[in-house]
């Protein structure tokens, strides 16, 4: 590809099962989204549902789809939950390797 620009179909599909978001504008704000689905088969590194405290925009990180690491943004109430693409450390990490601040 010779022109440096991302295709416009990027971060658009689920980072884990490639559905296409109804939203593609709200998924480009998070690197690596995941969908609702795919976030509903989220365990804890012990294989727990993870936690999530609506009152404190709280909750467990990492999770794990698949075997497959993700982080949580706790937000407002509620939360998105984005894939690891590098094995990060921490949610800081993540945002840092992925170009992004969190």
């Amino acid at each position: 590809m010779t022109d440096q620009k991302r295709p416009a179909t990027e971060h658009v599909r689920c980072a884990i099962c490639g559905t296409p978001f109804p939203d593609p504008e709200f998924a480009r704000n998070y690197p690596n989204l995941v969908c609702r689905e795919c976030d509903g088969l989220a365990l804890t590194g012990g294989g727990d549902k993870p936690r999530h405290e609506s009152a404190y925009d709280d909750g467990d990180n990492p999770v794990f789809i698949g075997g497959i690491k993700c982080w949580r943004r706790y937000r407002f109430g509620g939360f998105v939950t984005m894939r690891d693409s590098y094995n990060c450390g921490d949610i800081s990490e993540f945002y840092e390797r992925h170009g992004r601040v969190g």
